[in-house]
């Protein structure tokens, strides 16, 4: 039945281990460390313009006050829940992103669901081209939840 599928199965795992791997990365984070440490982890797995638009957010001032304030580090696990949409040059993967967050405050656990957009770099190369959550954006199936 694969042959079937416009990749080839070696390039749906790759392309599915990458989003889940970039999508861990981008739901982690620590206050004490500068968001160019943060964007070192993300830019090996993106496209130019996703590293682009994922730098202008590090950078945010407020965003780094705020953190810094709390004393805020994230822990995140990804798990790729469905294919959303597969085609010969992209896929987006159905990603339920899962972060265990600790400030100041305490210890708080949240859910995301989350469409990550991966793109063909070469033959079997690929790249995140976009992120966001699971019910805006690309159209298609929206239902992330375990089926």
């Amino acid at each position: 039945m694969t042959e079937l599928l416009p990749v080839t199965q070696q390039q749906l795992t790759a392309a599915i281990r990458l989003a889940v791997g970039f999508t861990t990365a981008y739901g982690s984070h620590r206050y004490d460390r500068p968001p160019q440490t943060y964007l070192a982890r993300l830019r090996p797995m993106t496209t130019p313009e996703l590293y682009a638009v994922l730098a202008r957010a590090a950078s945010t001032p407020s965003l780094q006050t705020q953190r810094i304030r709390d004393h805020e580090i994230a822990a995140a696990h990804a798990t790729a829940i469905k294919i959303r949409t597969i085609g010969p040059s992209s896929l987006i993967v159905l990603i339920d992103l899962q972060q265990d967050v600790t400030t100041t405050a305490g210890r708080r656990q949240r859910t995301q669901h989350l469409a990550v957009t991966t793109v063909k770099t070469g033959q079997d190369g690929w790249a995140v081209h976009d992120i966001q959550p699971a019910n805006a954006g690309n159209a298609g199936d929206t239902d992330a939840s375990p089926g």
